[in-house]
């Protein structure tokens, strides 16, 4: 049924008539028909099934990937896990050949929407247009329209459409922020690519267009401004603007978060509209006196999904085995299913042949195996390393440890769970090459990681309080929004923990902002530390029901990021918060809980104290004043065993309490 013409007001109308509009086109123009060109999720989606496919064929094991491949189309599906996210995770193991994956959307199967913004253009309406899409198929559509307009996407060409945007009757300029398809090395698409920011004479050109011109946004999600306020200038840009008009697909029930941060900021100066792009623009023109498009040839239609997945299979294929399996791995943990993830790099280690046993990537893939499996606690240093999971875990930690010192920051991670303080520290010091100046911000952050939180189940918070803070800027600095929000989360854990009354002023200053950010990101690891933080300040400050919800919540998110000692950790917190509510249910539901960690603590001794200190807690509860006793002596033993001679200070003060007369 044909869509009724659209009604835009009468100021907008005027003002472009007078000012000429820019077209900023995303994603959206070119998923409609029969271009059909996939959308930022379903690109992503077929970039994981087309690494899929290449360790299903590597292992020789049909369809192997694919309940992996599902639960990630899962989380993307439900939006919990942001394109620009794996993007960045896939680039991070695969490098710059990940772009060559994008050039799969050169395509040339025009739609309405190409040619309506053309139609808008050859009539003189337009006085530039901006796409965030990689393809040319606005270009195309100009060109068979004879619209003269020159293309800019890289520096060179941004200069030359700063000068041109100062030049009267200047020839159309096409302003693709985002990079050529033609182009890998100027496409942008990662997480970090975008919060870094993009080329200043970009900048000042968007600048002078959303000052001096009306802009009409189609196809255009806006999440980008979700994680970053500053995105292409946009809401800055409202103050000079004299207008916008946010055409929204009616199939989106809602606005985007994004969205809608971009019509208050031009609240007063904005038209929502729900439409289809191609009947809007096509009422757009009549408004302006434009007479109907007429027709011209394009490329005959394409099956342009299946050349799509084609060309990406055959990308996938010039992977190398570790490259495939590294980022297919590393996504599925992001989007919370470590467990899956170890499962698909252990099987790999079994498989990978002697050839493909060598090489940066496979180092690579030996980090991988080793840090998710028992650096990351999915595995044991207490129990596993009597299976071959567990023994090659730690294996390849040490392996590449004298080469890449990260992974033996991992390494002591693992033996700080395991309850072996000497052997941890020996790891822990040498991984320290890895925080030095001139290593990479990424390695930086991630071995200063896993220090920060071997350092916590140490009760030595000092160095850790004495780094944070360099660790953090170099993230911001490179633009790496997850790894801030990271040591963020876990100073909020820090302060928390051994600076309580600090916690909130280091939130307001700190950390909520990142954190904020990183919200859309859904990363288990981020979450739950937040969490745990809250949850121990609440405890510490409010004792009673305040902090149940956000230590359950912190059970729930490590239980996700398959982080084991984490979960042990979170919950015998959350049953030393359920002992301060005391009610009855609360105290059954915390003897349930420590029940059920009993069976589990074991494999992370180095959480002992803490263990028998909330079990202590617990009996002080109901009054039972000599089994008290015997557990919080139980956790002295366990603390002073494990060279923990400051937690065993601690645990000594609940002694006194032991000793006096029975509550009536």
């Amino acid at each position: 049924m044909e869509q009724a013409p659209v009604q835009l007001p009468d100021w907008f109308i005027d003002r472009t008539k007078t000012q000429r509009a820019v077209i900023m086109a995303g994603a959206g123009v070119s998923v409609a028909p029969p271009s059909s060109v996939p959308g930022w999720y379903a690109l992503n989606r077929m970039i994981v099934a087309a690494l899929g496919h290449r360790v299903d064929g590597y292992l020789g094991k049909a369809d192997y990937t694919s309940d992996i491949r599902a639960a990630i189309d899962a989380r993307r599906s439900a939006r919990a896990f942001p394109p620009d996210y794996q993007a960045q995770i896939i680039e991070e193991d695969s490098g710059e050949v990940y772009f060559e994956a994008l050039q799969s959307l050169d395509v040339t199967t025009r739609n309405a929407s190409h040619e309506g913004i053309a139609w808008l253009a050859a009539r003189g309406a337009l006085a530039a247009i901006v796409t965030t899409n990689f393809d040319h198929l606005i270009d195309e559509a100009l060109a068979a329209r004879g619209v003269e307009f020159e293309v800019a996407f890289d520096p060179t060409s941004y200069e030359q459409c700063l000068v041109r945007l100062s030049q009267p009757a200047a020839t159309l300029q096409v302003l693709k922020v985002h990079g050529s398809v033609k182009n890998r090395l100027s496409m942008v698409d990662t997480l970090k690519q975008r919060l870094l920011g993009r080329n200043e004479r970009l900048l000042e050109s968007l600048t002078r267009l959303l000052a001096e011109h009306p802009w009409i946004f189609v196809g255009f999600s806006a999440d980008d401004l979700e994680s970053d306020d500053r995105y292409l200038g946009l809401v800055p840009g409202a103050e000079a603007s004299p207008g916008i008009a946010y055409v929204q697909w009616p199939g989106e029930r809602e606005l985007t978060a994004g969205a809608r941060k971009l019509l208050q900021a031009y609240d007063g100066r904005a038209v929502h509209v729900v439409a289809e792009t191609a009947p809007f623009l096509s009422s757009l023109a009549g408004a302006l006196g434009i007479p109907p498009m007429t027709a011209v040839a394009s490329a005959d239609p394409a099956d342009t999904h299946a050349q799509v997945e084609s060309r990406l299979r055959a990308w996938a294929a010039t992977l190398s085995p570790a490259v495939a399996v590294n980022c297919l791995a590393t996504v599925a943990e992001a989007a919370g299913h470590a467990e899956s993830a170890f499962r698909l790099l252990h099987r790999f280690w079994k498989d990978a042949l002697p050839d493909d046993r060598s090489g940066a990537d496979f180092d690579r893939y030996r980090f991988h195996h080793g840090r998710l499996g028992i650096g990351g606690g999915l595995l044991s240093a207490v129990d596993d390393l009597k299976t071959d999971q567990g023994m090659e875990s730690l294996q390849n930690l040490l392996r590449v440890g004298s080469s890449q010192p990260l992974a033996h920051a991992w390494a002591g991670l693992a033996w700080v769970w395991g309850g072996n303080r000497d052997f941890a520290l020996s790891l822990l010091k040498d991984a320290q090459r890895a925080l030095e100046p001139g290593v990479a911000a990424e390695v930086r952050a991630d071995a200063w990681l896993a220090v920060a939180q071997a350092h916590f189940g140490l009760a030595e918070p000092e160095p850790v309080f004495a780094t944070w803070e360099e660790v953090a800027s170099l993230a911001r600095e490179a633009g790496d929004l997850p790894r801030e929000a990271q040591v963020m989360a876990l100073m909020a854990l820090y302060h928390a923990e051994f600076m309580t009354s600090e916690y909130p002023e280091f939130m307001r200053r700190h950390a909520s902002s990142p954190l904020a950010r990183a919200k859309r990101l859904n990363n288990p690891v981020i979450e739950g530390f937040a969490e745990l933080a809250s949850g121990r300040y609440l405890t510490k400050t409010f004792a009673g029901p305040p902090a149940l919800a956000p230590l359950r919540a912190a059970l729930e998110h490590f239980d996700r990021a398959g982080r084991p000692p984490w979960r042990v950790y979170a919950a015998i917190e959350y049953a030393k918060a359920l002992f301060d509510h005391r009610s009855p249910e609360a105290l059954e539901e915390a003897e349930q809980l420590l029940n059920q960690t009993n069976e589990v603590v074991d494999r992370y001794q180095g959480w002992l104290p803490w263990y028998y200190e909330a079990a202590g807690q617990g009996y002080l509860c109901v009054n039972k004043r000599a089994e008290a006793r015997s557990e919080f002596e139980h956790a002295i033993r366990y603390a002073e065993q494990l060279g923990l001679a400051r937690k065993a200070d601690s645990l000594r003060r609940y002694l006194p309490h032991c000793d006096e007369p029975l509550a009536p």
